[in-house]
Formats: structure tokens, C-alpha cells, sequence
């Protein structure tokens, strides 16, 4: 895939991302995790040691996921925010890789990178409260190491988005 190619899906992800953030498509009662996660990060930035000081409902990889977006300069939701637009992204990314590994035509690689795009669109705020995108895009990668024959790649990033 051409580099034009890449930066359109990455270019439309992050468009449907911002309509998402901005425009309430599907209006209801909104239940976040946000809170949490900002208290696991508050807690870890804080000194407490995951699992020994505190319990925490989450793999052990996700709590460095939580804690990364208090690191940044900005609130924790919007840090979130751009955590889970760059995970997005990346999920597209991969899908567009895995539909090329697999030799699927140019327009079918475009395709399954689009859909995955729009996809905030039909989950609307679920996926920007919650880190699935960060195990969706370990996976849609991890499909492409399979797609590859990158077994200890395949693996690696099976055992992260597990983790």
C-alpha cells in the first residue's frame, strides 16, 4: 500500500475520531470507566504498587496502558482520548496489513482499513471510555504476523493483548 494510501485511512480514523469526540451521534445515558482508570493512574503515579497496595480489576499490562495518559501534559480524558485515537489508527493500520499479507487487491486492503475507521462511528463513546482499542490493535497486528507465517510475532503480541 502506497504511502497516500496509509496516511488517507490514518487521515479518516482520526476525522471519525474527532466527529465522535465532538458530535453526540447515539444520545444516552453514558457510562464510563474513565474514573477508574484515573484512579489506578493517580494511585501508580502516586507510589502504590499495583496489586500489592491496591486491587485493580485490570491485566497487568493495562495498568501501564491507565497510567501512561496522566505521564502526558493534559487532562486524563482527553490524554485518554488521544491514547485510544492512536490506537485506532493502528488498528486500521492493521487491518489494511493483514488484508495485504493475505493478497487481497488494493481496493479490499483500503476497505478493511476503512470500515475499521468508521467503526467509533457505530460504538460511539464506548470505545473512546474503555482501552479495548489498545487489544484491538495488538490483535489486528497479530493477525497479520499469522497471516505472515510470524509465529513468535504472532505469539509476542497474543501475549501482550492478553496481558
Amino acid at each position: 500500500m502506497s504511502r497516500r494510501a496509509t496516511a488517507g485511512i490514518t487521515g479518516l480514523a482520526i476525522a471519525v475520531w474527532i466527529l465522535v469526540s465532538e458530535v453526540d451521534l447515539s444520545p444516552h445515558q453514558r457510562i464510563s470507566d474513565l474514573p477508574v482508570y484515573e484512579e489506578v493512574a493517580r494511585r501508580v503515579t502516586g507510589g502504590d504498587v499495583p496489586f500489592r497496595d491496591f486491587d485493580v480489576e485490570y491485566p497487568p499490562l493495562a495498568v501501564g496502558l491507565l497510567t501512561l495518559p496522566r505521564l502526558l501534559p493534559m487532562q486524563f480524558s482527553s490524554s485518554f482520548s488521544l491514547l485510544m485515537a492512536v490506537a485506532v489508527c493502528a488498528t486500521a493500520l492493521g487491518a489494511v496489513a493483514t488484508a495485504r499479507a493475505l493478497g487481497m487487491s488494493t481496493r479490499r486492503q483500503l476497505a478493511a482499513g476503512g470500515v475499521v475507521a468508521l467503526l467509533p462511528v457505530l460504538l460511539g463513546d464506548f470505545v473512546q471510555t474503555r482501552f479495548d482499542l489498545a487489544v484491538a490493535a495488538l490483535l489486528a497486528w497479530m493477525l497479520w504476523a499469522v497471516a505472515g507465517l510470524r509465529w513468535r510475532t504472532a505469539w509476542a503480541l497474543l501475549a501482550a493483548a492478553v496481558a
